[in-house]
C-alpha cells in the first residue's frame, strides 16, 4: 500500500488568450490603414506635380528621395551642387523614389565658389590693409629734432610754423551753387566746409604727418591713419572744439549733417565727452564772421590746424587784364617740432589745389 498523494490538474495560463483579444483588433486596425498606403502608392503618386525648372537654372534639388505625402509639389535633394543641363521628366510625370529627374554640372557650381572665395580673400585683403592703414604708428623723435624741439620750448615763438595761400574760389562755388540747386531740398545745403574738409582728407593722404600728436613729455609722436577733424565752434560758453570722427568715411552732405550736429550740440551744451576730445587737426572757420586772414593756433596736443576765411572778390591779373576773382585765404599753423617748413607750405599748396579745382577731390 502506497502513501501517495494524488496529483492536481495544473490550470493552464489565460494570457495567451487576453493578448489574442488586444492584438487581433490591433492588427486588424493596422492593416486598415496600412493597406492603401502599401497597395495604392502607385495611385497616390499620380497626384503629385513637380516644380516647373528651366535649362540653366542653380538648382539644389534633382532626385526624388524620401517618403513622399500627396501635396501641389514635393522637395527633392541632391548629392551635389551645380547648374542644371538635363530635365528627364516632365511637369505632371509620375515618378518612382530614386528615378533620375534631372543632370547637373557641378563645375559651374565650384567656378563660382571659387571666384566667391577669391573675392572674399581679397575683401579680408582690403580689410586687413585698412586696419593696418588705421594703425596708430608712435614715432620716436630723432635726437636731433628731440634737441631742437626741446631749445624750441624755452622759445616759444619758434614751435609754430605758418604758411597761407591764397585759393581761387570760383569752381568751388560754381560747383557749391549747383550740388545746393540739384539737391539742396532733399539732402540739404552745402556750405564751403564739407569741400574743406573733403580737400583735407585728401591732403592728409600725400602728408600723414601733419595728422598727427604729439607728447611734449615722453618726445613721442602719435600719427593717425583716421582723420578726426576737431571742429573749432564758437559758443555762449566760450571755443568749444568737437571732433568729427573718420572724415575721411563721409561724402560731402554726411560731412555737413555732422558739422551742424556738432555745432548744435556744442552750442547747446549738450556735447558729450567723447565729442570733444580725440581730435586728430583742427579747422577753425573765420568765414562766417567776415575774417579774410588769421593766424590760427594749434589745438594741442595736434600739430596741425587749417584757418578758412571768408570768399570775397578781389582784382587779379588773368592775362594782363585786371579782373575781379572770387578768393580765399587759407592760414594755417604747424608745429615746427614735427612738422618741417617745406612740408607745412606743400599741404597748403595741396588744399588750395584740391579747392581751385574741385572735380579732382572726387577722382580716384
Amino acid at each position: 500500500m502506497t502513501n501517495e498523494t494524488p496529483s492536481r490538474k495544473q490550470p493552464r495560463p489565460r494570457w495567451p488568450r487576453r493578448a489574442l483579444l488586444i492584438l487581433v483588433p490591433l492588427l486588424l486596425a493596422g492593416g486598415w490603414y496600412a493597406w492603401p498606403q502599401l497597395f495604392g502608392k502607385q495611385d497616390a503618386l499620380a497626384d503629385y506635380q513637380f516644380a516647373t525648372v528651366e535649362r540653366g537654372d542653380i538648382e539644389d534639388v534633382v532626385t526624388a528621395t524620401g517618403t513622399l505625402q500627396p501635396r501641389d509639389y514635393v522637395d527633392v535633394g541632391a548629392q551635389v551642387s551645380g547648374q542644371l543641363k538635363e530635365i528627364h521628366v516632365e511637369v505632371g510625370d509620375t515618378v518612382k523614389e530614386g528615378e533620375l529627374l534631372a543632370q547637373i554640372d557641378p563645375t559651374v557650381y565650384r567656378a563660382r565658389v571659387d571666384a566667391s572665395r577669391a573675392q572674399l580673400r581679397n575683401l579680408r585683403a582690403q580689410l586687413k590693409d585698412r586696419e593696418a592703414q588705421l594703425t596708430l604708428a608712435q614715432i620716436q623723435l630723432r635726437r636731433q629734432r628731440a634737441l631742437m624741439a626741446e631749445d624750441a620750448t624755452t622759445r616759444e615763438s619758434l614751435q609754430t610754423a605758418e604758411a597761407s595761400a591764397q585759393s581761387a574760389a570760383a569752381q568751388l562755388e560754381a560747383l557749391r551753387a549747383q550740388l545746393n540747386a540739384k539737391h539742396g531740398a532733399g539732402r540739404g545745403r552745402l556750405t564751403v566746409l564739407p569741400f574743406v574738409l573733403r580737400a583735407l582728407v585728401l591732403a592728409v593722404r600725400e602728408f600723414p604727418s601733419v595728422n598727427a600728436r604729439y607728447d611734449d613729455e615722453a618726445g613721442v609722436v602719435t600719427r593717425h591713419g583716421g582723420v578726426h577733424v576737431g571742429i573749432a565752434t564758437q559758443t555762449d560758453a566760450g571755443l568749444v572744439v568737437p571732433v568729427l570722427r573718420h572724415a575721411e568715411a563721409l561724402d560731402l552732405w554726411a560731412t555737413a549733417a555732422e558739422i551742424a550736429r556738432l555745432a548744435q550740440s556744442a552750442r547747446s551744451g549738450r556735447a558729450l565727452r567723447e565729442e570733444l576730445s580725440g581730435s586728430t587737426i583742427t579747422v577753425t572757420s573765420l568765414g562766417a564772421l567776415g575774417g579774410i586772414a588769421s593766424t590760427p593756433v594749434i589745438n594741442r596736443p595736434e600739430v596741425a590746424i587749417v584757418g578758412v576765411n571768408r570768399i570775397v572778390e578781389r582784382p587779379v591779373i588773368r592775362g594782363g587784364a585786371v579782373v575781379a576773382r572770387k578768393m580765399m585765404n587759407l592760414s594755417s599753423s604747424f608745429d615746427h617740432r614735427v612738422v618741417d617748413g617745406m612740408h607745412a607750405a606743400e599741404f597748403v599748396q595741396a588744399l588750395r589745389g584740391y579747392l581751385e579745382c574741385p572735380a579732382t577731390m572726387f577722382v580716384d
